[in-house]
């Protein structure tokens, strides 16, 4: 199965609309991105957990978000969507 993995701002309204499509898939891990005294957490997902600093340097090389990594582990292949688009 795909693992999603959804980087995020605590402070991003595109990542919170993002947050509600996802709910619908299976396998999302979220990442938050910036710093807060604890993590945001989305009702329908997984907990979240902060980035890495090396998930940050791959993935945000502009610094924008959300970041959609998509890991299909049977090809080990990784998709990388940026910003919120329809499903």
């Amino acid at each position: 199965a795909l693992e999603i993995y959804f980087l995020f701002s605590s402070t991003c309204s595109h990542c919170k609309k993002l947050a509600l499509t996802l709910k619908s898939f299976p396998n999302v891990s979220p990442l938050q991105v910036d710093s807060q005294e604890s993590p945001t957490h989305f009702e329908g997902l997984p907990r979240t957990e902060f980035a890495t600093e090396s998930t940050k340097q791959e993935y945000l090389k502009t610094g924008e978000v959300p970041v959609l990594v998509l890991h299909d582990p049977k090809t080990k292949t990784v998709n990388i969507l940026k910003g919120n688009r329809p499903q």
